[in-house]
C-alpha cells in the first residue's frame, strides 16, 4: 500500500517497538533497516536517535521509535502528506463507558455487497481497455478492496487491474452504480441468489447491543462510508433485529457525510478517513471521552483501519475475525481479538459497570 522506500532486515536482538512491545511476529511487524520519511528524510536505525523501525505486513503504517516513544505514520494511497502519530500503551478498565463499534464488517455483514460494487467498476474500467471481464478478486486482492475507503479501492483496481484509466472516471461510475436503486438492487439479487444476503446483522451484534444498553454503556457506531451508503445498511439491519430506529437507540452515529462536489456542500468526505482518528475520535468526544479515560472506551472493528484508528486516538481495540486484521499483520496491536460480537461480549463482561 505504502510508495515509500524502506529496506527490511533482520535485527540481532529481538524487535521492541514501545506501545506495542516485544515483536513476536517479525512477519506482520517487519523490522526495518532504514525507511524514506517524507518531508523527514532518509531515517535509518543507529541514526539520529532512531532505535527501531518497523511498518506492518499490510503496509497501512510505520512505526518509528527513538528511545521509549514511539511514532506511527499513517500511509496512504490518497496523495496526502503522511501524518505520524504518537503511539501510546493502552489497556481496558472497568468500568466500562462506552463501546464505539466499526459498522461494515463488524456489525453489518455488507462487504459482499460493496466488493462486488467494486468489482463492477472494475470490470466497466475493464472493457474500455479491451480487457476480460475478472469473475471475481482473488484472495490477495481482498484486503485492498474491502475495509479501506472508496478511493483506495479504486487506486488499488487502477493499479492492478486497468492501468490505463483514471481513477476520476472509475469513481464517477462507483457513484452512478450506489446511487441507482436499480443496479444497487441487481447487484443485491445476485448475491441472494447466492444465497448471500447484502446487509446481514453479524453474529451476537444484537445480544452485544441489549447487553450495553442494559448496563448503561454508552454505545457509538462508526463508519467512514458516506451517509447514503451507510444508512441503508443500518436501517435494515435495525429493523432486522426488531430494534427501531438506529437514531433513538444509540447514543452516537457518525459517518463520512457527503462527497464534495461542485453544485453540493461536502462534509467530512473520504479523502480523510479511517486509519486517521478523526472519525472514532469525534463520536468519542460526543459520549464524554477525555484522554484520562480512554481506558474506559473500547473500540470494535475487524479492519487495520480501524485499529489505527483506536491505536493513534490512545484507546484500546477489540479486534474481530472475519476482516483484515490478520493479512495487515496488526494483530498485536490488538488489545485482545474475538471470533465474533458474541465473543466480544464475553470479553467486556468483566469490565462493564
Amino acid at each position: 500500500m505504502s510508495s515509500l522506500s524502506d529496506a527490511a532486515f533482520a535485527p540481532q536482538q529481538p524487535l521492541i517497538i514501545p506501545g506495542i512491545g516485544v515483536i513476536e511476529d517479525t512477519t506482520a511487524i517487519v523490522p526495518l533497516k532504514s525507511c524514506l520519511i517524507p518531508g523527514q528524510g532518509h531515517l535509518e536505525v543507529g541514526r539520529d536517535g532512531v532505535t527501531a523501525l518497523a511498518r506492518n505486513r499490510g503496509g497501512e503504517f510505520v512505526f518509528i521509535s527513538r528511545g521509549d516513544q514511539t511514532e506511527v505514520m499513517l500511509c496512504s494511497n490518497m496523495g496526502v502528506n503522511p501524518p505520524r502519530f504518537a503511539l501510546v500503551p493502552v489497556t481496558l478498565r472497568a468500568p466500562l463507558q462506552a463501546v464505539l463499534l466499526d459498522l461494515d464488517g463488524t456489525c453489518v455483514k455488507s462487504e459482499p455487497l460493496w466488493i462486488a460494487v467494486i468489482l463492477q467498476v472494475t470490470n466497466e474500467m475493464r472493457r474500455r481497455e479491451h480487457l476480460p471481464a475478472l469473475e471475481s478478486f482473488q484472495p490477495e486482492d481482498m484486503p485492498h478492496v474491502s475495509g479501506r475507503t472508496v478511493p483506495e479501492h479504486v487506486a488499488y483496481c487502477r493499479t492492478k487491474f486497468f492501468p490505463h484509466g483514471g481513477t476520476d472516471d472509475a469513481r464517477a461510475i462507483y457513484d452512478r452504480i450506489t446511487t441507482s436503486d436499480d443496479e444497487m438492487e441487481a447487484i443485491g439479487t445476485a448475491l441472494r441468489s447466492k444465497g448471500r444476503s447484502p446487509y446481514e446483522p453479524a453474529t451476537g451484534l444484537k445480544e452485544l447491543l441489549l447487553k450495553l444498553r442494559g448496563r448503561r454503556v454508552k454505545i457509538g457506531m462508526v463508519t467512514s462510508g458516506l451517509h447514503y451508503k451507510a444508512w441503508p445498511e443500518l436501517e435494515e439491519a435495525f429493523r432486522k433485529m426488531d430494534l427501531g430506529d438506529p437514531l433513538q437507540f444509540l447514543d452516537g452515529l457518525i459517518t463520512a457525510g457527503q462527497r464534495v462536489g461542485k453544485g453540493r456542500a461536502g462534509t467530512m468526505g473520504d479523502a480523510i478517513a479511517k486509519p486517521w482518528p478523526n472519525i472514532y475520535y469525534e463520536i468519542a468526544r460526543a459520549l464524554g471521552f477525555r484522554p484520562e479515560l480512554s481506558a474506559q472506551f473500547a473500540v470494535v472493528g475487524d479492519s487495520a483501519s480501524d485499529v489505527g484508528s483506536a491505536r493513534t486516538m490512545g484507546a484500546p481495540v477489540i479486534g474481530v475475525d472475519g476482516g483484515n486484521i490478520d493479512e495487515a499483520g496488526v494483530r498485536q496491536l490488538c488489545f485482545r481479538m474475538a471470533r465474533d460480537l458474541r465473543e466480544v461480549g464475553r470479553i467486556l463482561d468483566e469490565y462493564l459497570p
